[in-house]
């Protein structure tokens, strides 16, 4: 990873399984430009995400974007291990 790029893990928090399934690759979040690199895991009514985000984005104004989206009712950050530990569910 380069000295301009940090990782973050998250659990993004839809309002029901199927939100979180409908939305898998549709997230405006997800096509942001401060992103390198994204892994994502869809668990029940949540998708667990490890980004790789460019240091011109704080974590603050990130959780911001994300909270923008109608369907997510919340973000909490989770650890490396968290994220690898996760179940991982279909996806479309």
């Amino acid at each position: 990873m380069s000295k301009n790029t940090m990782e973050k893990c998250f659990k993004i928090f839809f309002s029901s399984d199927d939100a979180a399934y409908e939305r898998w690759d549709d997230l405006a979040v997800y096509e942001d430009d401060f992103f390198s690199g994204c892994s994502m895991k869809r668990a029940f009514n949540c998708h667990v995400v490890k980004f790789k985000i460019n240091k011109t984005i704080d974590a603050e104004s990130l959780l911001i974007k994300i909270l923008k989206d109608n369907d997510v009712v919340g973000v909490e950050e989770i650890s490396i291990d968290e994220f690898w530990k996760s179940p991982s569910h279909g996806t479309p």
